[in-house]
């Protein structure tokens, strides 16, 4: 069973990422090792997801969603409204998924494509949730 959790600040994986992490690290652990990553970091004042790093065979999709869940389930809870996702253009088998997911689960995982420069292909993920009108007539109703 593979186990997702926050990192402390100042927990070393370095040698997983390659490169030293930001706050907060999502981490996705399995028989007592590292089998997943995502950090943050900030650039022009905004959040950035990234690296995401999964090293498990099969089920990587699986696993690098987990870690985006277990993210965004951190993010709000600091009050986070969006943050930015860059994938590597040399890697368009995971554009290909990323810009399938977000077709398909539009209302309930809003994100959007922004654009490719420095080889990345970068995403905005909304962390507020999107009511078609008749929810949200529904819910003025009601509150």
């Amino acid at each position: 069973m593979t186990e997702y959790k926050i990192l402390a600040p100042d927990s070393d994986i370095s040698e997983f990422f390659g490169e030293p992490h930001g706050w907060p690290t999502v981490v996705a652990i399995r028989d007592d090792r590292i089998i997943g990553a995502m950090s943050t970091h900030r650039h022009d004042g905004r959040i950035i997801c990234g690296p995401v790093l999964v090293k498990v065979p099969g089920r990587t999709v699986f696993a690098a969603f987990r870690l985006i869940e277990e993210y965004d389930r951190y993010m709000k809870q600091l009050g986070i409204a969006c943050y930015y996702l860059g994938l590597n253009l040399n890697d368009p088998a995971w554009i290909s998924v990323m810009d399938k997911f977000s077709r398909r689960y539009a209302d309930s995982f809003p994100i959007e494509r922004i654009g490719g420069n420095d080889g990345q292909m970068w995403y905005r993920r909304l962390l507020v949730s999107r009511m078609s009108w008749g929810q949200m007539m529904r819910w003025r109703r009601e509150g």
